[in-house]
């Protein structure tokens, strides 16, 4: 894997970024692109079980233009666009498992919650269990 640069979260003082930067551009020869401090309060809104996503959110754009304003504070902007389009294409290619074996039709029933509690999914997988189920019937 080729890993063009880093950036330090979560840092919690000048001493703590001097450690992890010695650490990562002398001894790995990775630069750092910046250091984001430990942040008192979260910029997006929170709740018991963590964020609250966004289609829950009545106004994220105050939200997301305090997040921007300080990444550009902490931030080489610059330099992580240049390397962005300079990096080569990710390819994946397709890796499809064989389906479930030995299933009747209509046999596996899945429910999917959506609630206060329960209403994260990786779009991914809701939509690889869609494909599974296109070719099982």
């Amino acid at each position: 894997m080729n890993i063009a640069a880093v950036i330090l979260n979560q840092v919690a003082g000048k001493r703590h970024e001097t450690v992890l930067r010695e650490s990562i551009e002398k001894r790995c020869g990775v630069p750092v692109l910046g250091v984001v401090p430990r942040q008192r309060r979260n910029f997006f809104p929170e709740r018991h079980l963590g964020l609250v996503p966004p289609e829950e959110s009545e106004d994220i754009s105050g939200p997301l233009d305090r997040a921007a304003a300080r990444m550009s504070e902490y931030l080489d902007i610059e330099t992580l666009w240049k390397l962005a389009a300079e990096a080569p294409a990710l390819v994946c290619p397709p890796q499809r498992t064989a389906p479930l074996s030995g299933l009747a039709r209509g046999e596996v029933k899945i429910g999917i919650i959506r609630d206060s509690a329960f209403q994260f999914y990786y779009p991914e997988n809701l939509e690889a269990l869609e494909e599974e189920a296109r070719l099982l019937s």
